[in-house]
Order: C-alpha cells, then sequence, then structure tokens
C-alpha cells in the first residue's frame, strides 16, 4: 500500500511537471527529442535491470509502434509549442480535453453520436478554453490553445491505437519501441 501511494505520488509530480520544460528558450522540437532521448535510456535500462523487454517480429506491430510512437511525438511537440505560445495553464486545460477527443473518436469510428452528457462536457470545456483565452492579445494565446487542443486530439489517437499493443506486447517493449520509432 505504501510504496502504491508513493509511486502515485511520484507520477503525479513527474505528470505536473512535464509542462515547464516548456518554458525553457529552446524550440519544442529540441524538448521532445532530448526527453524521447532520456525516456529511451532510461525504458532501456529498466528493461535490463526487470526485465519486460522482447523482440518485436510482427510487421504489424512494428509499423503500429512507428505510428503511436509517431502520435506521441505530436502530442509532445504541439503540447509543448502550446505551453511557449500559451503558457502552462492554457496548455495544460486544453492537454486534459483529451478525454473528450477520445470519446469522440471512439464514437466517430464506431458511428455512433455522442451522449448529451459527453456533448455537455465538450461544450464546457470550450466555454473554459474561451474564458481563459484573451483572443484580443497578441493571438499567440489563440494559437497556443490550438495547438494545445491538437496535442490532445494526437494523444486522444494515440491512446486508442496503443491500446491494442499492450494487449499484445509487454508495456515496456512498448513504451521503448514508440519512442524509438521517432528518434
Amino acid at each position: 500500500m505504501k510504496a502504491g501511494l508513493i509511486a502515485i505520488n511520484l507520477a503525479a509530480i513527474i505528470f505536473g511537471t512535464a509542462a515547464l520544460f516548456g518554458k525553457l528558450p529552446v524550440s519544442p522540437v529540441w524538448i521532445v527529442a532530448l526527453r524521447g532521448a532520456f525516456a529511451c535510456i532510461a525504458l532501456l535500462l529498466l528493461g535490463l535491470i526487470r526485465g519486460g523487454l522482447v523482440a518485436v517480429r510482427s510487421k504489424a506491430q512494428i509499423k503500429a509502434l512507428i505510428m503511436t510512437g509517431v502520435l506521441l511525438a505530436v502530442h509532445w511537440l504541439t503540447f509543448f509549442a502550446s505551453v511557449q505560445l500559451a503558457g502552462v495553464a492554457i496548455a495544460t486545460l486544453t492537454f486534459a480535453a483529451f478525454p473528450l477527443f477520445t470519446v469522440i473518436l471512439v464514437a466517430w469510428s464506431k458511428r455512433k453520436v455522442p451522449t448529451p452528457l459527453e456533448i455537455g462536457a465538450g461544450i464546457a470545456i470550450l466555454i473554459a478554453v474561451g474564458m481563459l483565452v484573451d483572443i484580443h492579445a497578441d493571438g499567440l494565446a489563440l494559437l497556443g490553445a490550438v495547438s494545445g487542443f491538437v496535442s490532445a486530439i494526437a494523444f486522444a489517437y494515440f491512446g486508442i491505437k496503443a491500446k491494442r499493443l499492450t494487449g499484445e506486447l509487454p508495456p515496456l517493449t512498448v513504451s521503448l519501441g514508440q519512442n524509438l520509432s521517432w528518434h
């Protein structure tokens, strides 16, 4: 129980501070490239120490790893661009809309209409972002919000596509493969 609480709090700290890297005075491309390189090294070391890495031989799985890796890269690039353009608050709020986009993408793929509750949640998110974004300023906040929403859409699509992979391969192999695919 105690180890689980520590892990949850550590994950919250890591997730909560990720946006701060976007405030660095460097291109989001460099932030994402270095973040991905660090992730590759850490995942490889973890895999060597604990096990859990397997060779991926299926062409379909390799294609899926590459596709989800590219989606992950697009997510991070647009998220950090959003931080630099509009600030941490707008970037985080717009990215946090990914569950809404997941619902929309799943409904669209199944040719179903989202429920009234889901539509209401979407409207609430758009209103909240609209209240934060000063569209009469220099335009960067609006561009940052759009970038944040693109990040959310990429992450939603990533989550949908990665779900199948984690059912076929160990999670460590999937994460390493996704990070390696765009490095």
